[in-house]
């Protein structure tokens, strides 16, 4: 599974230099980021260095990728949330459910007069 990465100039393409980057290589920095905080470290006490060492790969490995702790973390809590929910009918059929409970307790207030 190699990508090549291309850079269009002047409407050529070529190949940008260097290897290509390991998509599985940005997954494991993050699962790593995510391990240090699921076993209680804070945000403060987590290190590049510690990253690094979690996921087996070099800190220049993650400073190629992101500029500074706070995005290497910024992206792997993001990397968590799933696809949002389909608003399909959802909405009105929660506006409906709430009106209707909204009317059926005014109305025991309003026959006790």
């Amino acid at each position: 599974m190699k990508t090549m990465t291309t850079v269009s100039v002047a409407g050529q393409e070529r190949k940008a230099p260097g290897r290509p980057r390991n998509a599985r290589t940005d997954e494991a920095i993050l699962h790593a980021v995510l391990d240090l905080l699921s076993e209680g470290q804070s945000v403060a006490a987590i290190s590049i260095e510690a990253v690094a060492a979690r996921a087996g790969v070099g800190k220049a490995t993650i400073y190629r990728r992101w500029p500074n702790k706070e995005a290497l973390i910024i992206d792997a809590i993001a990397a968590m949330k799933g696809p949002l929910p389909s608003r399909s009918g959802s909405r009105s059929a929660t506006t409906w459910s709430c009106s209707s409970r909204r009317t059926a307790r005014a109305r025991p207030a309003a026959s006790a007069r």
